[in-house]
């Protein structure tokens, strides 16, 4: 006998001390959403932000504005107020996780979710919580290896109590998932190894067309600029790393300059880009808001990438370079997942600091910029549009209900 299928009621778990002003919620979560509620007949969803308590009050305008959108899209929003950061000391983060539940539970009363998504470790550990709660199915969307990436960042050390906690938080949120989202092949690999019964990839994508179209007006410098957008207070992503990169490229093209938006500590990013020698003259940091990041994104002659971590990284802000038609050097350390296509499609160059002569491409990046720019904006439109990932999404969540 058949039977209807059971529709999807989804709550979407995110945490992010500063989600207003990153682009996170905005550019992929709301987008993503969006992009599932004009794929899924019946769909229900709601959005569950835990944010920093002070931006909390002083944002509410702004959170009040954002809540009347999603409320047009038919997204409920809800947000709550979270203790302290989640890279704190252990201790710290399990008192948030029990503050948390007490309202999670009459969020959980007020409607019959079937699906949870989360979005980072500790709303997954939050999620996990509501599976307890109501059989609900968990799609676990971690981003990345916290615990590695923690270590890696510097907010805490190999084998001290708080490493040891998030291990065991990963190594549970692995294991007790219904399904894990992988946003390159090495994590898909790693969270198998981790235990993971399902792993599904999808790599970052990007509210790709507002890109597009918000950049399409903006002029060139006469002066070549290498842009780099992103935070810089961890070991990878650190201001020298950017400055070694910025000065073997200005090797070859001594005119170059240096655009970096970020909302990095000023005196820190001086210090690192001085402490390689990078002139003051030669640089400028700027923090933008969101909805400024097109044209600013689009005034970079080329954008760096960099190399998160050993197991390479698939940052949004790839599909956000290609959009605004800005073509990119790629560290090797990034990985093939982005290296190859790069290649293949002639949308930048690929550099190995260990390589001196991958750095001299970049005059014939320079000289025919404009031909880059057509290829990267025809990428990005044809290949990383977030509207993809709703429909990866749409397609597990039947999925997940459909093996209930």
């Amino acid at each position: 006998m058949s039977h209807e299928p059971e529709s999807v009621s989804l709550l979407y778990i995110t945490y992010h001390e500063n989600i207003l002003y990153s682009g996170i919620l905005r550019g992929q979560v709301q987008k993503m959403l969006e992009g599932l509620l004009v794929q899924s007949d019946g769909l229900k969803a709601t959005l569950l932000c835990y944010i920093n308590p002070y931006q909390f009050w002083r944002d509410r305008g702004k959170w009040r504005e954002l809540k009347q959108t999603l409320a047009n899209d038919k997204v409920k929003l809800i947000k709550l107020p979270l203790l302290l950061p989640s890279r704190w000391h252990w201790q710290f983060s399990v008192l948030s996780l029990i503050f948390c539940l007490i309202p999670l539970w009459f969020i959980l009363r007020g409607g019959k979710y079937n699906v949870v998504h989360s979005r980072s470790y500790f709303a997954g550990m939050i999620a996990q919580w509501a599976k307890k709660l109501t059989g609900a199915r968990h799609v676990f969307d971690p981003r990345g290896p916290f615990a590695e990436e923690g270590l890696q960042s510097g907010f805490w050390h190999e084998g001290d109590s708080t490493h040891n906690f998030w291990l065991k938080v990963e190594r549970e949120l692995m294991c007790e998932s219904d399904a894990v989202v992988a946003v390159t092949p090495d994590y898909k690999r790693a969270f198998i190894e981790f235990g993971a019964r399902k792993v599904v990839f999808v790599p970052n994508r990007g509210d790709v067309r507002h890109f597009a179209e918000q950049s399409k007006q903006t002029i060139l410098p006469e002066t070549p600029v290498m842009l780099f957008f992103g935070g810089m207070d961890g070991a990878w992503y650190h201001p020298s790393r950017v400055g070694q990169f910025y000065l073997a490229l200005k090797a070859d093209v001594p005119d170059l300059k240096l655009k970096l938006i970020s909302r990095a500590n000023p005196q820190m990013v001086a210090d690192g880009l001085g402490k390689v020698g990078v002139a003051e003259s030669d640089w400028t940091l700027e923090s933008r808001l969101p909805e400024e990041m097109p044209e600013h994104i689009a005034s970079g002659t080329f954008g760096l990438m960099l190399g998160l971590r050993p197991s390479g990284n698939w940052p949004v802000k790839f599909a956000e370079y290609m959009a605004c038609g800005v073509p990119v050097v790629v560290e090797e350390l990034v990985g093939k997942h982005i290296t190859v296509p790069v290649e293949k499609w002639g949308l930048g160059i690929v550099v190995d600091m260990d390589d001196e002569a991958s750095f001299k491409q970049i005059s014939g990046l320079i000289s025919v910029r404009t031909e880059y720019s057509q290829r990267c904006r025809e990428f990005a439109l044809k290949r990383l549009d977030m509207s993809r990932s709703s429909a990866q999404y749409a397609r597990l969540y039947r999925q997940l209900l459909e093996l209930k």
